[in-house]
């Protein structure tokens, strides 16, 4: 079998094609990103032009401070859910628009709601809430708010206890809650793009007693009109 050889002149023009085809292949990458970048690019500049011009709106964003933790409310006990603004979620406005209300939206998790001292025994068809909130102040961009929770989670309970067998007992629940802003001069709640508010919802544990949800302190609670707030400036 004779050996295959190749010349000086001839490998230099193989090297040439080589160096051609990278060439070639770099610069459609390239040309593929700049094109990429410049359609993104087009993209934010007509939304830009879009919220300038009024046919579409500027979002409002308000999203919860911290969601890396688990929170745990107590309402085993009546002393635990006598004072304003101790059981508490903070959100932050991180849009642009000023906010002046909210509604929070409570559902059941299901596999997460049980006996507190037996997790096999589970309560299914959990119920779910909504609960408007009017803040005390517009909330500003940058601005912060903590919601007084008593009065939304015991609403959710209030429902929920008419599944729970016995009232002296303690049980676990773990609830999804979800905020949707209302923004000054809307005439309702309106939700942002989940791109731009990821952070739109909490899961929170609740262990509570039956008794605690139907005693004289929570029907006082339940019967007020407002939920207490604080608003805090940027």
């Amino acid at each position: 079998m004779g050996k295959f050889t190749i010349n000086r002149a001839e490998a230099i023009a193989l090297l040439g094609v080589v160096i051609s085809a990278i060439a070639l292949y770099v610069s459609f990458e390239g040309t593929k990103s700049t094109n990429q970048i410049a359609s993104q690019a087009l993209e934010t500049s007509r939304q830009a032009n879009a919220i300038a011009l009024g046919t579409v709106r500027e979002p409002a964003v308000l999203q919860f401070t911290d969601t890396s933790e688990l929170k745990r409310f107590s309402f085993t006990s009546t002393d635990a859910i006598q004072q304003e603004l101790e059981q508490v979620l903070q959100l932050r406005n991180d849009g642009k628009k000023d906010i002046d209300g909210a509604t929070l939206e409570l559902v059941g998790v299901d596999g997460l709601t049980y006996l507190a001292t037996d997790s096999s025994q589970e309560i299914h068809h959990l119920p779910s809430v909504n609960v408007t909130i009017t803040f005390n102040s517009a909330i500003q961009p940058d601005g912060l708010v903590l919601i007084d929770i008593r009065k939304p989670i015991l609403e959710y309970l209030a429902r929920l206890n008419e599944r729970v067998a016995n009232g002296k007992t303690n049980y676990v629940t773990g609830i999804n809650i979800v905020v949707t802003p209302k923004a000054v001069g809307a005439s309702a709640p309106v939700g942002a793009p989940s791109k731009l508010s990821p952070r739109d919802r909490e899961l929170i544990t609740v262990e509570f007693n039956g008794d605690v949800v139907t005693s004289d302190v929570a029907k006082k609670i339940l019967e007020s009109e407002t939920i207490a707030n604080r608003v805090f400036s940027p």
